[in-house]
């Protein structure tokens, strides 16, 4: 019989204090599902409970483990002293790979559309679309990629999709409806997008390449996008032409755009197409250059309603989304992913968007106490939101010189939303709470066995022996 040399002796039970001011049992649990232990159950996230008899500590657990950016045995230690659970570094690692299809549902459930308007028709809304990547630890830097699909109106998440580097950015599969817009760069300029979209009666905004996306006329020959724009006046900025998609027997009416960059940053253009091509040792074609000096937009919005001009204006609010992913990864510690296994990365990133989710609904909040809501027969929308826009409203005193005011900045009310998420679900606890649970974090706090000594504790015991002056152990 094998002979283990490490402590192996059992604990007593351990009494957990109630937990009295804990703001994630009064301000949190109140806003999750109803549901959410069944689901929890259903989906296999929570079939034995081995300690942890409640989905909503499972969930903190998670939360924490993701906003925290600790390792499994950090999880374990932080969840014996807040009192969620008592497992090994071990068993937490096996719950996290079980939850993926949970914390998607939950996910699911807390960006879904909000609810029709008192007419019975639904809000109108524009999706911006984009993706990012990430890398893991030893990686190439875009292991994984992740879509996300953002209403500008509402600003919240509309759909996430989380997959290697070989998933493909498309609008096909997204949840659209009738009336929406989709917005996105020339990643989703493809036929099949417009297409998809448009069986949706959703309509679309995509900057393309004429080399990816082929644009037909109305007697079915090909349009060619370099000699139109080569045939336009010096002096127009924007033109405008007919087209159509077609992706097997669907046939969807466009509207191609064209806005002419001026030629400073024409030039800036074509200097990055020709360094992007030294890079990779490729030969750019003169028709590459003339491309490059133009923004190319497809549209299924009509014109009588949307002029071109204004639709070259929306398509550059498209920045919002490059802004928001590049928020997420720095307030979510996303920049680098420290596990090579689907599962346990899966749930990292769902886990820290639902968290995202859920703060960024706070600080909507927030904003919607800033904005002065006009009442009927007064001000309207446009002016409610002009103190946002132009200052933080403030008046000055009659003594005082009138201050300067600062602009309102939704990058640091996010980041203050985003500190108050942290800290809600990590929580907090004494020294004394940590003495009374010592001896159950010991397994988390020692390493395995070895077979040389520890260097620091060695060290110290020389150092102790030497100042005494007592024979001790040779270390040396």
């Amino acid at each position: 019989m094998s002979d283990q040399s490490h402590h192996n002796e059992p604990l007593l039970p351990m009494q957990l204090p109630p937990r009295l001011g804990d703001q994630w049992e009064s301000e949190i649990v109140p806003q999750l599902p109803a549901n959410l232990d069944e689901q929890a159950r259903v989906l296999k996230a929570l079939q034995r409970t081995r300690e942890i008899d409640r989905a909503s500590d499972l969930l903190r657990a998670l939360l924490a483990w993701a906003l925290g950016g600790c390792s499994f045995r950090q999880l374990g230690c932080w969840a014996v002293i807040l009192g969620v659970a008592d497992i090994s570094e071990a068993a937490w690692r096996k719950r996290v790979r079980l939850c993926g299809e949970w914390l998607h549902w939950l996910l699911t459930e807390i960006v879904a559309p909000a609810e029709q308007t008192a007419t019975g028709q639904s809000k109108p809304r524009i999706i911006l679309v984009d993706g990012t990547t990430l890398g893991e630890t030893g990686g190439t830097g875009d292991d994984w990629r992740v879509q996300l699909a953002y209403d500008l109106v509402e600003s919240r998440l509309v759909d996430v999709q989380i997959g290697d580097r070989q998933q493909a950015e498309t609008l096909v599969g997204l949840p659209g409806r009738c009336g929406d817009l989709f917005v996105g760069d020339r990643n989703y300029g493809k036929r099949n997008n417009v297409v998809a979209m448009d069986a949706l009666q959703a309509a679309t905004l995509l900057r393309f390449s004429p080399k990816h996306c082929r644009v037909e006329q109305a007697d079915g020959t090909t349009f060619l996008v370099s000699p139109w724009l080569q045939a336009q006046d010096e002096a127009l900025s924007i033109c405008e032409a007919e087209g159509y998609c077609v992706e097997g027997t669907e046939r969807v009416k466009v509207r191609v755009l064209a806005l002419r960059l001026p030629a400073e940053a024409a030039a800036q253009a074509r200097e990055r197409v020709l360094a992007r091509a030294k890079r990779k040792k490729q030969v750019v074609q003169q028709e590459t250059l003339l491309f490059a000096g133009w923004v190319l937009l497809l549209s299924t919005l009509e014109g009588r309603d949307w002029p071109a001009r204004e639709l070259f204006w929306l398509y550059r609010n498209r920045w919002q989304i490059e802004l928001l992913i590049k928020q997420m990864k720095q307030f979510l510690l996303l920049v680098r992913l420290r596990s090579h296994h689907p599962e346990t990365v899966r749930a990292a990133l769902l886990a820290a968007l639902v968290a995202w989710a859920f703060q960024e609904e706070e600080g909507q909040a927030l904003v919607r106490t800033l904005v002065r809501i006009p009442e009927q027969g007064q001000q309207d929308l446009v002016q409610a939101y002009l103190p946002l826009l132009e200052h933080w409203d403030g008046e000055a005193s009659d003594e005082t010189e009138p201050v300067l005011l600062r602009p309102f900045s939704f990058w640091l009310l996010l980041a203050t939303c985003t500190s108050r998420w942290r800290a809600v679900v990590l929580g907090q606890w004494s020294l004394a709470r940590v003495q009374t649970c010592l001896p159950r974090l010991r397994r988390f706090f020692c390493s395995g066995p070895r077979r040389r000594l520890h260097q620091r504790l060695g060290f110290q015991a020389w150092v102790q022996l030497r100042l005494l002056g007592t024979p001790g152990t040779v270390f040396f």
